[in-house]
């Protein structure tokens, strides 16, 4: 986080003077703090996730594989079509999910 804070505060370092004219200056590095402590935690946060479901879906090849080989080649080529599938729906899902919760709500509201 320091080194990110370093690096923002060294580019408005930077910057013209007229930019600062309309800027409150404690505010902008409060922001600056505050942001990158956000996106560091955030990345911290999840490089760990991305790790566990990394070796899961290793170790779940590997169960798979050593269950049954013709299933796990027949099934490891669906992957992508699963992937199309979920990209190709996922607003109109979003979007009925939505609205069936606003006429839950609207039903509860009576």
């Amino acid at each position: 986080m320091i080194d990110l804070n370093f690096y923002v505060l060294n580019h408005v370092v930077k910057l013209p003077v007229l930019y600062f004219k309309a800027t409150n200056s404690t505010y902008l590095n409060q922001r600056i703090n505050a942001d990158s402590n956000t996106v560091i935690s955030f990345v911290l946060g999840n490089i760990l996730e991305v790790i566990t479901n990394a070796l899961t879906i290793i170790f779940l090849t590997y169960v798979s594989i050593k269950i049954n080989v013709k299933l796990t080649l027949v099934l490891i080529p669906l992957i992508p079509v699963y992937v199309f599938l979920y990209f190709a729906f996922r607003k109109p899902l979003y979007k009925q999910g939505y609205d069936l919760k606003e006429k839950q709500n609207k039903f509860f509201q009576k």
